[in-house]
């Protein structure tokens, strides 16, 4: 593509050059596929005692409905049988559900703990911030429809290794996977959960970590489901800047969509039914602009008004200019130490008043929220070997899964203001088949990054998930 000109007059810019002219304010060099802004020093031990099985009685959609909430710890070994790893994770169990499906969620980062997750959606119960250090019931947990575990990866969390284990061992693509897998199998097999339906829930990068996890998993003869990813990462490449100018423009292509809905929030574009908007513009992006962005010539009036289109629908990149956004919903401005305008301080807090209620853990001061150095050492050289970042596709991992009939089920859910990982990929992945035989639903949502966070984004996002799900409240 380098070098093509647009057939016209006199020699033009290629287009792909004018249409990323208008989106600079939301072109991102270097992307972390993270949950970031929550800094806590590293703690070089974990303490964290196994706490007593909890009782609480909730309110849930289904009525009250009781729950044995448990602190869990598991092992992880080598090939060798050495214990390497210890894994924490947060589980909330419905008494008479132990039929039901069960879902082990994770964040992303890949540094990233459990923990926005665990503050914001499906649980139980949530901290009760506004009133002090309690706890109060949450109107939209599913813990009613399937039963819960939050896990933390090795190196966040109380997550540490052990022994010869290492924990930057643990920090790339595949060493991440296998020991998630690991946990997940070992939980099952523990608890002679093997009937149970299994549902993966990753978040972000956790996207790229569920769909990783189906290999080793079908390898431990552990059946997966159903996926539930929420603004995920799902092929990388289309992610990151690099060298490949295509790739760099699909990135922009379906930016286009996310532009034109911060555009109508910011009252530089009216339109009657943002929905119907938001569809009509994903159409153009992923057909006749997609189309002029690639390869092919266009010729010079086909070229203007492809242009003409892009500036309208983003009001010329207006709603970007001399203000510093939320790149996780950018509908706010950025503030430091905030995340899709919740404080950091504020989500410590929270999962602070969560693990000691409902898990009797006692002090939080070495729970690792968000780990940088997993990210760095995951943008090493050494985890580019294993296919990150440049090219990871969680829709390839998917696809082969899935071949043959078999495979799990999958809802991808994103937020229409997320600038770090657009909504639109997910629409353009389907329409091309990148998920093969795979049953899979895409939504989106006027949300962010972390969709729970909007109380109308998270309201929709529950009622359809509920749907997909499938089963009945206990």
């Amino acid at each position: 593509m380098p070098g093509r000109e647009i057939r016209g007059a006199h020699p033009r810019r290629p287009l792909a050059s004018r249409i990323v002219a208008p989106m600079a304010a939301t072109r991102f060099t270097h992307l972390r596929l993270a949950l970031a802004g929550v800094v806590v020093a590293l703690a070089s031990q974990p303490v964290s005692a196994q706490a007593p099985l909890r009782v609480l009685t909730v309110d849930t959609p289904a009525g009250a409905t009781q729950v044995t909430s448990e602190a869990i710890k598991v092992k992880i070994y080598d090939d060798d049988a050495n214990a390497v790893a210890v894994m924490h994770a947060y589980g909330y169990f419905a008494k008479g559900g132990e039929g039901r499906p069960l879902m082990f969620l994770w964040n992303g980062g890949p540094g990233a703990s459990c923990a926005l997750l665990h503050s914001g959606f499906a649980a139980p119960q949530v901290a009760d911030l506004a009133g002090g250090t309690g706890m109060v019931d949450n109107p939209l947990t599913m813990i009613d429809r399937c039963d819960l575990i939050y896990v933390d990866p090795v190196g966040t969390g109380f997550s540490r290794s052990i022994g010869k284990g290492n924990d930057e061992d643990f920090w790339n693509v595949r060493a991440d996977a296998q020991a998630a897998a690991q946990f997940v199998a070992t939980v099952i097999g523990q608890r002679n959960w093997q009937q149970r339906a299994i549902y993966l829930c990753g978040e972000s990068y956790g996207g790229i970590r569920v769909a990783a996890m189906l290999q080793p998993l079908r390898k431990l003869r552990v059946a997966v489901a159903g996926l539930l990813m929420i603004s995920p990462a799902l092929e990388t490449r289309t992610l990151w800047s690099s060298d490949h100018e295509e790739q760099l423009l699909r990135r922009h292509v379906d930016n286009v969509p996310t532009l034109a809905a911060i555009a109508v929030a910011d009252g530089e574009r009216h339109v009657a039914d943002l929905r119907a908007d938001i569809d009509a513009v994903c159409k153009f992006a992923h057909g006749p602009l997609r189309k002029a962005v690639s390869n092919q010539e266009v010729d010079w009036e086909d070229d203007e008004q492809l242009l003409a289109k892009v500036q309208y629908l983003t009001a010329g990149g207006r709603s970007s200019r001399g203000l510093r956004r939320d790149r996780y919903d950018a509908r706010m401005k950025s503030k430091p130490n905030y995340l899709c305008g919740v404080s950091n301080t504020i989500l410590q807090q929270s999962v602070g008043t969560i693990l000691k209620n409902a898990f009797g853990v006692p002090s939080i001061d070495d729970y690792e929220f968000m780990n940088r150095s997993v990210t760095r050492t995951w943008h090493s050289s050494k985890s580019v070997k294993n296919g990150y970042p440049w090219d990871v596709r969680a829709t390839r991992m998917i696809a082969e899964a899935c071949k043959g009939g078999r495979g799990p089920r999958l809802f991808v859910a994103s937020g229409w203001y997320d600038t770090i990982v657009p909504f639109a990929i997910a629409r353009r992945l389907q329409q091309d088949g990148a998920f093969g035989s795979c049953e899979v639903i895409v939504k989106d949502y006027p949300g962010g990054h972390a969709l729970y966070v909007d109380a109308d984004a998270h309201k929709a996002f529950v009622s359809d998930l509920r749907s997909w799900l499938g089963c009945e409240s206990v």
